[in-house]
């Protein structure tokens, strides 16, 4: 041998030994059970040598076997987690989009309650103001002025929004005044130039 555990006299022997070693191929187990399994017959400790190797191998061949499923599991374990999140992602989608309805139905109010305020302020339908001749509250006769409008919400609407009209008339009509005082007067161009003609 020559402390080479490679190196043997028996071909058999050096085979085993590569194979242990992890540098050979062969299945070792198959290759002792066909070298000793005549002998065991005879040597007793020899045949529970070659069941302690069979029961090691299958030990060795288990884990592999589990793996599979472990990788499985793992698997599914990760198919659930993403399926947890999207439930999670769903349940905050859900939430927002409630959130938002809810805003969007306070808004609806909030607009149809001005609408209405504002309809009784001018007496006017509180649905059309008058533009929908198939409106089922007034067929189309519910324009401003119609209905005697309701007085708080006629000073509160109305009335501003008259005082500040005023207001903006009155300044237009001063200022067209100031621009026409201002003004000279044009002489006739027809008149000037017969009156150069003449002299």
């Amino acid at each position: 041998m020559a402390g080479d555990l490679g190196v043997s006299d028996d071909p058999v022997l050096s085979v085993l030994i590569n194979a242990l070693s992890g540098t050979g191929k062969v299945d070792t187990l198959s290759l002792l059970r066909s070298r000793l399994d005549a002998q065991s017959r005879d040597n007793p400790q020899l045949a529970q040598f070659l069941r302690l190797l069979e029961s090691r191998q299958q030990q060795a061949s288990e884990p592999q076997a589990d793996a599979v499923p472990d990788s499985e599991e793992k698997a599914k374990s990760e198919q659930e987690e993403v399926s947890e999140d999207i439930q999670h992602q769903k349940a905050l989608d859900i939430k927002n989009l409630e959130e938002t309805i809810n805003k969007v139905y306070e808004e609806l109010e909030a607009l149809r309650a001005r609408n209405d305020a504002i309809a009784t302020a001018l007496g006017a339908c509180h649905i059309c103001f008058g533009a929908d001749l198939l409106c089922a509250e007034c067929e189309g006769r519910g324009l401003p002025g119609s209905f005697p409008p309701e007085p708080a919400a006629f000073r509160k609407y109305v009335l501003p929004a008259f005082r500040r009209a005023k207001i903006v008339e009155a300044r237009r009509s001063s200022s067209a005044l100031k621009h026409v005082s201002t003004q000279e007067p044009q002489a006739n161009p027809v008149k000037s130039s017969m009156e150069s003609e003449s002299l």
